[in-house]
């Protein structure tokens, strides 16, 4: 039996085998053709990103100089186009050069120099990133436009010899006609600006620039300084000034000034706390930056306003209602429950030209959202449709409104019924009415009489006379009766509606 097992464990042993010199072949053969493929692949995807990275490069330095060259010329006085940038000698310079700053753009051994005269050396305006790209850059004057210039700008990447091309035009605000000295086309620009005065203060910004009047309490106003070539170690003061009189008379507000603080890189902010009792008026701060050293010593005013503001005006004719148009006046600083002084004036340059009006709701205060808004009904019916200016006065701000009308709809003189009586009594200006008939009634006749006699009636959509009766069929519980007045040349219209009800007896 042991001899069996034995024998039986050497055949399983014996009858293992592992891969053959062919197959393992062909397993490496699959491997490589797989990994060729793969690999083919990754360099494709390597090789165009790379191309990309480098188009990018191509492109981004061709519109930064673009960029730069548009800026420079288009504030220049004087542009002068050369064929290259060694035919500057051959300029003629007349201007002051304390009055301005010379500059020339130009290209030189693929690259585009920027330069000062009688200033720093050369420099390259676009120093490339990738330092393997080669620029060609043209100038040509305009035909269409005299100071018009143009200018074409071509980027080359050496390794892949692709090009970016860009072709601009500039227009210099300042010049009336751009002079040529080039055979139709150069390569590099002479130009002029004038030179600032140095140093300066270039601004002063206040935030917030405008406060309304309160009982008491102060408002921080932050003051932000910007100066150019103030030399390091100047300091800035500020004071608060009354508009009033001149700068030396004008009192001096009480408020904490500002005195030498630091300005750093031409740049100072501070703040300054002003009282909101200060009466309604305009006042303004004096900044000064000092340098005893550098004897420097410069002033400039920023003005400063208290007062309530009037934002804006709105008028719009109320829907529905005759005579009466709804104003919203929007307001800033203004306590709740001031009072604005409202007129309406047909000519704004005449204060005489006063048209009567009166309140039909609300009143000309300031509401807790710091609105006004109320309805006005004119006095007189011929001043409907006129060309109005709504002037607003709140304290010392004053604003008006742009012109605007209200429409007049056509009215009826009177209105009658037979049987029964308008309930309420008839009003021109009251649209909606009720008449009682007796339950045997048929019908009703209504007689509409118009106001004015160009106008033209429909009832219920039919043509009808003014001053003749009309007779209606009356259904049963109640009978709707529509009475319309049309203004055919103003294009307006109004409707009176009669409800007519039988009784229940």
């Amino acid at each position: 039996m042991k001899k069996c097992i034995w024998e039986f464990k050497n055949k399983i042993i014996s009858d293992r085998q592992g891969l053959g010199l062919i197959e393992l072949m062909i397993v490496l053969a699959l491997l490589s053709i797989t990994m060729a493929i793969a690999y083919t692949f990754y360099t494709f995807g390597l090789s165009t990103f790379s191309i990309g990275e480098k188009q990018v490069d191509v492109q981004q330095n061709a519109r930064m100089a673009a960029d730069f060259i548009t800026r420079e010329l288009r504030m220049a006085e004087k542009v002068v186009i050369l064929d290259s940038h060694e035919d500057y000698e051959e300029l003629e310079i007349e201007e002051n050069m304390d009055d301005y700053l010379l500059y020339y753009i130009y290209l030189k051994d693929g690259s585009i120099y920027y330069e000062r005269m009688s200033g720093p050396d050369e420099r390259d305006i676009v120093e490339n990133i990738s330092g393997n790209i080669e620029f060609d850059l043209e100038f040509r004057k305009s035909e269409a436009q005299d100071n018009l210039i143009k200018f074409n700008l071509d980027a080359v990447n050496i390794e892949t010899g692709r090009t970016y091309s860009l072709e601009t035009e500039v227009m210099v605000l300042n010049l009336e006609e751009i002079e040529d000295q080039s055979d139709g086309s150069g390569s590099a620009v002479f130009y002029q600006i004038p030179a600032p005065p140095d140093p300066y203060i270039e601004s002063i910004v206040l935030t917030p620039q405008v406060h309304g009047y309160e009982d008491s309490g102060t408002q921080e106003v932050d003051i932000t300084v910007s100066t150019h070539n103030v030399p390091e170690g100047s300091t800035v003061s500020a004071e608060f000034r009354d508009l009033e009189g001149e700068d030396e008379s004008s009192e001096v507000q009480e408020v904490d000034p500002i005195s030498d603080y630091p300005v750093e890189d031409n740049y100072a902010r501070f703040n300054v706390e002003v009282p909101k009792y200060l009466d309604y008026g305009d006042y303004f701060f004096r900044v000064s930056v000092v340098n005893e050293s550098e004897d420097v010593e410069i002033s400039q005013r920023r003005y400063y306003y208290i007062y309530p503001q009037i934002y804006n005006i709105e008028i719009e004719k109320k829907p529905g209602e005759p005579h009466f148009g709804t104003v919203t006046i929007g307001t800033g600083g203004v306590p709740e429950g001031t009072e604005a002084d409202i007129i309406l004036l047909e000519d704004p340059e005449n204060e005489d030209s006063v048209v009567e009006f009166s309140y039909h709701s609300g009143g000309p205060k300031v509401n807790e959202d710091g609105d006004i808004i109320f309805e006005i009904k004119l006095e007189n019916d011929e001043d409907y449709g006129k060309d109005l200016v709504l002037v607003v006065t709140i304290g010392k701000t004053t604003k008006n409104s742009e012109e605007f009308f209200l429409e007049i709809d056509p009215i009826l003189e009177d209105l009658t019924v037979d049987p029964g009586s308008l309930d309420p009594v008839f009003d021109p200006y009251i649209q909606d009415y009720t008449v009682e008939v007796e339950s045997e009634t048929k019908n009703i006749d209504i007689t509409p009489t118009l106001d004015d006699p160009d106008n033209t009636l429909e009832i219920n959509g039919e043509d009808a006379n003014s001053g003749e009766p009309v007779s209606i069929e009356l259904v049963e519980d109640e009978t709707v009766i529509g009475i319309k007045v049309i203004d055919e040349v103003e294009n307006l219209s109004r409707t009176y509606t009669v409800t007519v009800k039988k009784g229940n007896d």
